[in-house]
Parts: C-alpha cells; structure tokens; sequence
C-alpha cells in the first residue's frame, strides 16, 4: 500500500519514506517602500526543501548513491513534479542487520532534495 508520501525522483520509485519534512527556505527578501513609507514585503525565490529518511536494503542504497550523483532531476510530490538536486545527508547500518536474509543489510538513509 502506497502511503501519503509516495515518491519518485527520475521515473524511479523511492521506497517509503521512514520520516519525511519539507521546509520552505526564502533566498531573498524585498522591502519596498516609497517616501519612508512601507508599501510591503516582497518574498521571492520561494524553495522548498524535502528531507527524506529511507530504510532500505543495500541495492535500494546503491540506487539511491546513483541518484544523488545526478546534477538534477524530476521529483514527484503528490502528483506535483518538481525540479530538485538530490544529495545524500547520510547512512547507517541497522545494527545485526548484516544477517537478515536476501539483503546484505538494512540502512538507515537519508536524502535531501533541494529544490533549484
């Protein structure tokens, strides 16, 4: 079952995300005013930033390696895509995860995707 936050980066299904944040960032912020007088606050360049943890298997690692050396790429957020840089914040191996059948090992990863 697909939860709310299905992803896919590059036609490629991510898996789940363990926790997912999104937090917008403002690059420039304008003031105008005329004659000392405020005419209001002008916001541009409005990106948001999604910072995904994933618990994968060691192929699902080494796919993830490859996406993130892309310079960039299509991210699709509930059906929105969006042009973003995908780079690896991090990972760890789950402990005694190295004897699970079939995966080599779980990881613990996480994904920044920047949006540009």
């Amino acid at each position: 079952m697909l939860g709310d936050n299905y992803l896919t980066f590059e036609n490629v299904a991510l898996p789940n995300p363990t926790s997912l944040s999104i937090s917008n960032q403002n690059l420039e912020t304008v003031k105008v005013s005329v004659s000392g007088r405020d005419l209001g606050i002008t916001t541009r360049l409005k990106k948001r930033t999604f910072a995904c943890t994933f618990q994968c298997t060691s192929a699902w690692l080494d796919q993830l390696f490859t996406l993130c050396q892309l310079t960039h790429g299509a991210l699709v957020y509930r059906g929105e895509s969006i042009d973003c840089r995908a780079r690896m914040g991090g990972y760890t191996l789950v402990q005694d995860s190295e004897y699970a059948d079939r995966t080599d090992g779980l990881w613990n990863v996480t994904v920044n995707f920047l949006e540009v």
